[in-house]
């Protein structure tokens, strides 16, 4: 067997790996958007929003296709001649099927994310605690943190950010060491409003606002005041829905955003 023929097939041997690995992103993925659709139902009154649930089923399904044809693709190449070019154009082919397989894994932690941003606003069961875990499992297994995967926004409404948001902070009381900031993208003065998560999975909310008499008004929702500053902090293991409902309340009254959309996001790791 010739050198371009062994990697010609070494190539053929790993996307079939990665190929894999892409369908159980996308085996894991519908069954985490099919319980947010169960889970966001057991509610009395509307159901608990679920924003952007079809576009991340689709997104993933398509990486796992892409990845699939690729692999496919690759087979057939290696079936031909094995020369320089074969070999070539072979790992252009794994290359594009391993990007395909990252992105099918980054749709799937953002399904599992919301997941837990939803179950986290339900009373305790068997069915949320399956699915929890399900999802936090679908989250460490890849090693890869909501820092590298980067903050996807759905939602156009509060309402739709508080699941979205609630999933954020779950992911981050798993993962630890975790900044996220917000502010308004118009005036980044006017107010800035961090989450910190520490190494251990404390997490402690600072707000300030260019406006000190803000501050009273925010006290009574119950951050505590230090100086020209508003904290509030919890120890782990804290509750994500309570965080992302001080949040919410504090975004809508005090800094009046309406919509995610009208939020300057950033995250970073916190060491």
């Amino acid at each position: 067997m010739s050198d371009s023929s062994e990697q010609l097939r070494l190539l053929v041997w790993s996307s079939n790996g990665s190929a894999a690995a892409a369908t159980a992103s996308w085996l894991t993925g519908r069954g985490l958007a099919a319980e947010i659709e169960s889970l966001r139902w057991a509610v009395d009154g509307d159901p608990i929003p679920a924003p952007g649930v079809r576009e991340a089923v689709e997104s993933l399904t398509a990486a796992c296709g892409e990845a699939c044809n690729g692999s496919d693709a690759l087979r057939f190449l290696a079936a031909g001649d094995a020369d320089d070019d074969a070999v070539a154009a072979g790992q252009k082919t794994a290359d594009a099927i391993a990007r395909a397989v990252e992105e099918a894994e980054r749709w799937m932690r953002r399904l599992a994310q919301l997941c837990l941003g939803i179950s986290v606003h339900l009373a305790g069961s068997d069915a949320t605690a399956m699915a929890e875990r399900a999802a936090v499992m679908a989250i460490v297994s890849s090693g890869v943190s909501l820092v590298d995967d980067g903050l996807w926004v759905a939602s156009t409404s509060m309402v739709e950010f508080a699941p979205e948001l609630a999933g954020w902070l779950c992911r981050v009381c798993v993962e630890h060491d975790c900044r996220l900031t917000f502010h308004d993208p118009e005036d980044p003065g006017r107010f800035s409003i961090e989450v910190l998560v520490d190494e251990v999975g404390n997490l402690e909310l600072s707000c300030t606002f260019a406006d000190p008499g803000l501050l009273p008004r925010a006290e009574r929702r119950g951050w505590e005041r230090e100086g020209d500053r508003l904290v509030s902090r919890w120890l782990d293991p804290f509750h994500p829905a309570e965080v992302a409902g001080l949040l919410i309340d504090t975004l809508l009254g005090e800094c009046g955003i309406t919509s995610p959309t009208d939020l300057a996001l950033e995250i970073a790791a916190s060491f």
